[in-house]
């Protein structure tokens, strides 16, 4: 069943990167590694517009890294997981599938362009994955603290907002509405000096147990 889960999406993968299709959206996140995005930028938001083609290729997660995104899941099997930038719903359906084959757990997931939104939404529903995901629209500063007050999470993957201080200030945020012995997994914690540094103080914390890096991403365990 996995192998089968993990072919279906990669084909979804590949339909999408030949969209040409473009789309218009605000970026809250950081840019590119060189675009050094103020904090008051990334708060407005930028107004993009690309080819849904380019947005998969660029910004969804690599099948490798989203195979061992959905090995943790099978592997801690959370009731309820936390993300943190759906894009197109790639990595989101990584984790519901390995959800559907847990037989159990739920996953909330955030994203801040509507349409980008829309298009995880009908990614997950063609995928027969919907049940297992509620995708919420909006600017993480704005949504999370429904979500953090509403539930405790065994799994949170934080992707999409790649800046030193908001990467501290998610963790700082998340932390109290983790379960104990959950895991947290941080994205491109090498993409800029800054990311290194906000990985660095996650690793120290006084909360964290067991950490590790691979395939540039961190997972702390609390």
């Amino acid at each position: 069943m996995a192998s089968a889960f993990i072919r279906r999406i990669e084909a979804e993968r590949r339909a999408l990167e030949k969209v040409d299709r473009e789309v218009e959206f605000a970026d809250y996140g950081a840019g590119t590694s060189r675009d050094n995005r103020s904090a008051d930028e990334m708060a407005r938001g930028l107004v993009s517009r690309r080819r849904i083609g380019d947005i998969c290729r660029i910004a969804s997660k690599p099948p490798r890294a989203a195979r061992l995104l959905f090995g943790l899941i099978r592997e801690i099997r959370p009731d309820v997981c936390l993300e943190l930038g759906t894009c197109l719903g790639i990595s989101t359906a990584y984790q519901a599938a390995a959800l559907e084959l847990n037989g159990r757990g739920f996953l909330y997931s955030v994203e801040g362009a509507a349409p980008l939104a829309d298009e995880a939404r009908a990614l997950l529903e063609r995928l027969g994955l919907s049940h297992r995901v509620e995708i919420r629209t909006g600017r993480f500063a704005d949504v999370l603290p429904d979500l953090l007050a509403s539930h405790e999470y065994g799994f949170a993957f934080v992707d999409g907002h790649h800046d030193e201080q908001a990467t501290l200030g998610y963790f700082a945020q998340i932390r109290p509405s983790m379960q104990a012995h959950g895991a947290m997994l941080f994205d491109d914690i090498a993409w800029s000096d800054g990311m290194r540094r906000a990985w660095a103080s996650i690793r120290a914390d006084g909360a964290v147990g067991r950490t590790w890096t691979q395939l540039g991403m961190g997972l702390v365990e609390l």
